[in-house]
């Protein structure tokens, strides 16, 4: 997959905020419908139409890296605003560094190498 700046945002966090303001929105339009005044009507209504609309493509979108993503790759994408994505190599590291298994080394994504485990003497 190429990376872009839109595939590197967080795309879920995005589409969650945009749906609370989508409510937001609804909670303006039908106090200005509740007032009588049919022009914020109008402007708030479009907002929330496209407030809902933006933050579900967010959500596509993310549904579509997913579906494209390299399942064996080392980070797995989710839909989870608050998590984020997780990284399969975390497990690795948990299990040298606190169980005591060795792992193998570790690449940098600069090249350089460093063994997984680091023990204290």
């Amino acid at each position: 997959m190429r990376r872009t700046s839109l595939s590197t945002a967080p795309l879920p966090a995005i589409g969650y905020v945009l749906t609370l303001f989508g409510f937001v929105f609804l909670g303006t339009f039908t106090a200005s419908l509740a007032l009588g005044s049919s022009t914020l009507a109008i402007v708030f209504g479009v907002a929330m139409v496209a407030s809902y609309g933006l933050g579900l493509t967010c959500f596509m979108l993310r549904k579509r890296y997913i579906a494209t993503a390299d399942p064996d790759a080392d980070i797995a994408l989710g839909f989870d605003p608050i998590r984020g994505n997780t990284d399969r190599r975390a497990a690795e590291r948990y299990l040298a560094r606190y169980r005591g298994r060795e792992a193998e080394v570790a690449t940098l994504p600069t090249g350089v190498s460093e063994p997984a485990v680091r023990r204290a003497a």
